[in-house]
C-alpha cells in the first residue's frame, strides 16, 4: 500500500510538471491578443466599408505623393481609431497635396499600400514640420504598430532624426494600412510621400545646397548692413538687419532646421515663436520704412521725382503744334 501511494504521488508528480508549459502557453497567448487585434478588426464589419474599398497604391517608384489615394475624416479629440475605422464619414480627397488650411478640426487620413517591397528600405514622409501633433498607426495581418510625432514632443523622440516628419515601413508581402490623426493650430497642410531612403538622401543633398546659398545670402546682407550701420551710425539699418536676422528664422523654421538644430529639447518654444517671430519682422520691417522714407533727404528726392513725373505728365498732354 505505501508503494501504491508512492507510485501515485510520482504520476501526479509528473502530470503537474507536464501541465505547466500548458499553462505558460495560454498566458503567452493571452498577451498576445491584444497585437492581433487590430488585424481581426479589418476584416470585421466594424470597419467602414469605405476603407475596405481604399485602393491599393503600388510601390513601383522611389517616391509616391500621397494625395487623391487618401481617404480623410474631421473628427474631435474624443474619437478612437477603432471609432474612426468604423465611422461612414470618411470621403476621398481630391487634391494632389492634403491641406485643410486654418481649422481647429482634427482629421484622420488613410491609404492603403499594395505591399511593402523589401528591394529597398522605405519611409513615410510629412513635409510640414510644424504640425502638433501626428499619431501614425500602421495595420497589417502581422500586427499594429503606432508611433507619435509632432512638433509638441521633443524632437529627440522622433523615430528617424530628420527635420522632417519620418516613419520606417517594415516589408511586408500582404497590404497594409496606415491611418493617421493630425491636429495643429498652425495650417493642416500634410504633403506626404513613401520615399526611398536613397531617394530621401539625394533630395536633402539638394535642399540643402539650395539653404546653404539661401543662409550665405542672408548673412551677407545681415553683415553688410552691420558694418553700415558702425560706419554711419543710422538706427535704420538695425531695424533692417533684425528683419532680415527675423526672416531667416522664419524659413528656417517652415524647412524644420530650428527646431533640428536650435531648440531641439524645447517644445514650448517651438509652438510659440512661429507668431512670435513674425510679428516682430513685420514690425522691424515697418520701422525700417517709416525711418528710411521720413528722413529729410529721402522724403526731398521723393518730392523731386513727383516733380519730375507731373512736369512730364503736363507736357505730355500738350498738343505737338501750339
Amino acid at each position: 500500500m505505501p508503494k501504491f501511494a508512492s507510485i501515485c504521488l510520482k504520476l501526479g508528480m509528473l502530470l503537474l510538471l507536464a501541465s505547466v508549459p500548458l499553462w505558460a502557453t495560454k498566458v503567452c497567448a493571452a498577451q498576445e491578443g491584444p497585437a492581433s487585434e487590430w488585424p481581426q478588426a479589418l476584416n470585421s464589419t466594424a470597419v467602414s466599408p469605405v476603407l475596405k474599398a481604399l485602393p491599393a497604391i503600388k510601390l513601383d517608384s522611389p517616391q509616391i505623393s500621397l494625395g487623391r489615394q487618401v481617404f480623410y475624416l474631421p473628427a474631435d479629440d474624443s474619437l478612437s481609431l477603432k471609432q474612426a475605422l468604423g465611422s461612414d464619414g470618411w470621403q476621398a480627397y481630391a487634391g494632389d497635396i492634403v491641406n485643410f488650411g486654418y481649422t481647429d478640426t482634427q482629421y484622420w487620413l488613410a491609404f492603403r499600400l499594395q505591399s511593402v517591397p523589401a528591394d529597398a528600405a522605405r519611409l513615410l514622409a510629412i513635409g510640414y514640420p510644424l504640425l502638433d501633433r501626428v499619431d501614425v498607426h500602421i495595420l497589417s495581418e502581422h500586427g499594429s504598430l503606432q508611433m507619435r510625432l509632432g512638433d509638441q514632443l521633443p524632437f529627440k523622440e522622433r523615430p528617424v532624426s530628420h527635420r522632417q516628419f519620418l516613419v520606417p515601413l517594415a516589408p511586408s508581402a500582404s497590404p497594409v494600412m496606415v491611418v493617421i490623426r493630425v491636429a495643429s493650430v498652425s495650417s493642416m497642410q500634410v504633403p506626404m510621400a513613401i520615399i526611398t531612403e536613397q531617394a530621401l538622401l539625394e533630395q536633402d543633398q539638394q535642399a540643402q545646397v539650395g539653404q546653404g546659398i539661401y543662409s550665405g545670402i542672408m548673412l551677407a546682407m545681415l553683415f553688410y548692413n552691420l558694418f553700415l550701420y558702425c560706419s554711419i551710425r543710422d538706427s535704420n539699418y538695425l531695424f533692417y538687419v533684425a528683419s532680415v536676422i527675423c526672416v531667416a528664422l522664419v524659413q528656417a523654421t517652415l524647412r524644420g532646421y530650428s527646431y533640428q538644430f536650435l531648440w531641439p529639447d524645447s517644445p514650448l518654444i517651438q509652438h510659440y515663436h512661429m507668431p512670435v517671430i513674425v510679428s516682430f519682422s513685420g514690425a522691424f520691417v515697418a520701422f525700417f520704412s517709416i525711418g528710411f522714407w521720413g528722413s529729410s533727404e529721402t522724403v526731398h528726392s521723393f518730392s523731386g521725382l513727383q516733380a519730375s513725373s507731373r512736369s512730364r505728365q503736363l507736357f505730355d498732354g500738350m498738343p505737338e503744334h501750339v
